[in-house]
């Protein structure tokens, strides 16, 4: 279970910060913007740290907020979804996309783009291309995605589209379908970024979706004014 006191700890880091910002602010010195800029830079990582132990805590002992949160996985399981690559990446060292990250926006379209590429240390591991990938979706509808198969091709495949699913738990597994000839790169070319539809036509799971992830937020909002 998430520890309660460490997010109170984070809290008073952060507002112990927050008024480092604001008596630097008064100081009206030039060469203080920088360290506010610096202190704004670090409140921002533990207000990002607070928000991801805050809501797995919430998730544990909260029953409306764990309803939200099954919810919203249940809006994304599906039995077929495409994911289509609509940008590549140009590496000195090519071989394939080892991780992609991304994740749904207003639109309902997921937008993922590589993280970790697979360098060739030898000229055949050129040819090695993602042939399939797993991950996880969460309840927020960002994505993270690891190459767990490789294929090979002598003039290097690139992939163009995969399909696959998402289960109740958010789980993906996506398989290649489609590809396109790397002829002229000698396998410089992987997957650069990747796009996806979530909902279909389906209007009103999109709205449904956003409008969970706002009482989400709203919830994880009262809970910190609490602390």
């Amino acid at each position: 279970m998430t520890n309660l006191t460490f997010i109170k700890e984070i809290e008073n880091q952060i507002r112990a910060l927050h008024l480092k910002v604001e008596d630097t602010k008064s100081k009206k010195r030039f060469l203080y913007t920088f360290k506010i800029k610096k202190l704004e830079r670090l409140i921002a990582k533990l207000e990002a740290q607070q928000f991801n132990e805050v809501d797995m805590y919430l998730d544990e002992t909260l029953p409306e907020y764990t309803a939200l949160v099954t919810q919203n996985l249940a809006l994304l399981k599906t039995d077929h979804i495409v994911f289509k690559v609509y940008d590549q990446d140009y590496t000195y060292k090519g071989s394939y996309t080892k991780e992609i990250k991304g994740d749904i926006h207003a639109n309902g379209y997921s937008y993922s783009h590589s993280e970790k590429t697979n360098w060739a240390n030898l000229p055949f591991e050129s040819w090695a291309y993602t042939k399939e990938m797993e991950g996880q979706i969460n309840h927020w509808g960002q994505i993270n995605l690891t190459t767990t198969k490789t294929g090979m091709a002598f003039l290097k495949n690139l992939p163009k589209e995969f399909e696959g699913f998402v289960n109740e738990e958010g789980f993906i597994k996506i398989k290649n379908i489609k590809n396109a000839w790397d002829v002229f790169t000698q396998g410089k070319m992987t997957i650069g970024k990747l796009i996806a539809n979530h909902f279909g036509n389906d209007e009103e799971k999109l709205e449904l979706f956003t409008a969970n992830k706002i009482k989400l937020k709203t919830l994880i909002a009262e809970f910190r004014k609490d602390l």
